[in-house]
């Protein structure tokens, strides 16, 4: 739970003011390949890439150590339902969090001892974040 708070908090806030950030870039397609791209990228591995596909414009930020996807609207459910295709139910015997609310938004975990890196996605009525952290 502690990861996930400070994981949301890192978002929100940033680290540090940085000179430069780092840079945005935009996307448009099936966000389920890309979430899927990226996660395996970062070292993750999926039960099965047979997902449905979700279309989608999100907007990118990749840092050194996480990539952050940020998308438009409230896409939480179709997320969520990609994510348990792709990895299986957060299992929380793994380090895992399933849905839970957070004020006004939801947000669930994929540990890294469950899908070999870490995922957290929340979002409320407005926008969708998927965060992947590599281990």
């Amino acid at each position: 739970m502690l990861i996930c708070s400070l994981l949301a908090a890192v978002h929100v806030l940033g680290c540090s003011r940085q000179a430069k950030p780092y840079p945005t870039s935009q996307g448009a397609g099936d966000l389920a390949a890309f979430v899927m791209q990226c996660v395996t990228n970062r070292g993750g591995h999926l039960v099965t890439n047979l997902v449905l596909p979700l279309e989608a414009k999100w907007a990118l930020q990749k840092h050194p150590s996480m990539d952050i996807i940020e998308v438009p609207g409230d896409h939480f459910v179709e997320v969520q339902t990609f994510l348990r295709q792709a990895f299986g139910e957060p299992d929380a015997d793994r380090g895992s969090q399933p849905v839970t609310p957070m004020g006004p938004r939801r947000q669930g975990v994929y540990n890294r001892r469950q899908i070999g890196a870490g995922l957290l996605f929340t979002g409320d009525s407005n926008q969708t974040y998927i965060q992947i952290v590599r281990p």
